[in-house]
């Protein structure tokens, strides 16, 4: 015949399972929305890529792609800034503007490229995504360190064949 310890000797054990628990679920929270986020990011950079390149093969014959660099920037930054992407602003515009301050947002244009296996251009674009940027920041972890597996930077590239 089973029978069941005192109740004075199970006091507090959920509260130790709690604490133990706590930590993991914790860390995989985290890494569900960090990932969420940083797989959200990189399909708005490809979208802006794919804009991009769409508005360089709209351009007429024998205009040149570097030199509409400026248009072809301004309208991968609309489509940047038309998601929620960018931290902290709200508003088309001030999602625009955020873009366009921002140094170390990198948009080239080769249109010398030969990736198409003939003359083609290539639109790349490489997104800032450091800690000021992401939703959640690089975390530490007792006995593992920093978790900083999130790139600091995000990479899309659109090829255009002319």
């Amino acid at each position: 015949l089973m029978t069941r310890p005192p109740r004075q000797a199970q006091s507090g054990a959920a509260a130790v399972e709690f604490a133990l628990c706590l930590p993991i679920f914790m860390v995989l929270a985290w890494g569900l929305l960090s990932f969420g986020a940083l797989f959200y990011t990189q399909l708005a950079v490809s979208r802006a890529a794919h804009d991009g390149a769409n508005a360089i093969a709209l351009l007429p014959e024998g205009q040149s792609a570097v030199g509409s660099l400026p248009q072809v920037r301004s309208l991968v930054q609309a489509s940047l800034a038309s998601t929620p992407i960018v931290p902290g602003v709200s508003g088309f515009e001030g999602r625009r503007q955020w873009l366009i301050a921002r140094q170390d947002l990198v948009i080239t244009v080769n249109d010398t490229s030969t990736e198409c296996g003939s003359p083609c251009v290539t639109l790349r674009i490489e997104y800032p995504y450091g800690n000021d940027v992401r939703l959640l920041p690089n975390i530490g972890v007792p006995g593992l360190g920093m978790l900083s597996f999130i790139p600091d930077r995000l990479v899309a590239k659109a090829v255009v064949a002319r």
